[in-house]
């Protein structure tokens, strides 16, 4: 159970903010901030966080994107209990913004982000073996993702969701099938399918959407499936595009490491100790437990 509800979790709770085209304002400035954070600037994303809260009034987009800073900040560092208190609480505030929307239709925009909100609430319930809480909250989620599912024509984000649903759900009952029992409560999932979905997303114009697949679809070769080489094809991209990102880089040399390519680990590693010396942005916390990983 810890393996599949672990992976399936961390996965679907990393789905970002989407909106790199969006003519949207606060869109585009949510795509703004996960684009600094998946560059390492964490100050340059709180600052762009805290003029979205100015303009954004009860909007629940700054509140969400608040609970994507605080977790990147989480897994570039030891985990303690102020961090998670502030993790959930920017979730917390979330949800509560987003209550307005129960009133009425959300659009698929807001369907996306809700997806996010309550995978995003049972991915701390994991780390820290509360399944049961988990579960509540991934049946929260599996509610709009009702609603999502078969409408990724419509809305093609949705490939990225529909496509770590059907791919994670499929592989979760099929690995451990005491998962049945839960699974029963969500619609079938299809590893092929999702898989497909997955790509697609990959090849979207949307930067932010597009730099998810290719990570969802790294984890999912290298802890699942096990395909090293096919997962370096996409940990390479994400650290060709996103050099100062301490974590894309660490799985890449993780994966070389794997395949035994030893020509680039020493490069890869010097380029790793660069990073986490000049950047500026990082907390001396951060600092200690990412030097850790090498």
């Amino acid at each position: 159970m810890q393996l599949c509800f672990l992976v399936c979790v961390l996965l679907l709770g990393s789905v970002a903010a989407r909106g790199g085209n969006s003519p949207d304002p606060m869109q585009h400035q949510a795509a703004l901030v996960m684009k600094d954070l998946y560059h390492f600037r964490f100050e340059d994303a709180d600052k762009k966080i805290q003029e979205m809260k100015l303009t954004a009034g009860t909007h629940y987009l700054p509140h969400l994107m608040r609970s994507h800073y605080y977790w990147w900040r989480l897994i570039s560092q030891e985990m303690d209990d102020q961090s998670s208190r502030n993790y959930l609480e920017s979730l917390s505030l979330a949800q509560q913004a987003s209550q307005v929307l129960g009133q009425g239709q959300p659009s698929f925009t807001d369907v996306f982000h809700l997806i996010n909100l309550y995978a995003l609430k049972a991915r701390l319930d994991v780390l820290n073996g509360e399944y049961v809480r988990a579960i509540r909250h991934m049946k929260q989620c599996a509610d709009f993702l009702k609603v999502s599912l078969g409408q990724e024509a419509v809305f093609p984000d949705f490939n990225l969701t529909s496509g770590l649903y059907n791919y994670m759900t499929a592989y979760g009952s099929r690995r451990y099938p005491f998962l049945l029992v839960y699974a029963l409560m969500y619609p079938k999932g299809d590893m092929a399918k999702g898989k497909q979905q997955l790509q697609i997303a990959a090849r979207s114009i949307d930067p932010v959407i597009k730099t998810e697949a290719h990570y969802f679809l790294m984890k999912i070769l290298q802890e699942i499936e096990q395909d090293y080489a096919g997962a370096l094809t996409y940990s390479s991209w994400l650290t060709q595009q996103y050099p100062g990102n301490l974590i894309f880089l660490y799985h890449h040399i993780t994966l070389l490491q794997k395949v035994d390519d030893t020509r680039q680990l020493h490069t890869l590693r010097n380029h790793f100790l660069r990073e986490l010396q000049y950047n500026d942005q990082l907390t001396a916390r951060q600092r200690l437990y990412l030097q850790s990983l090498l």
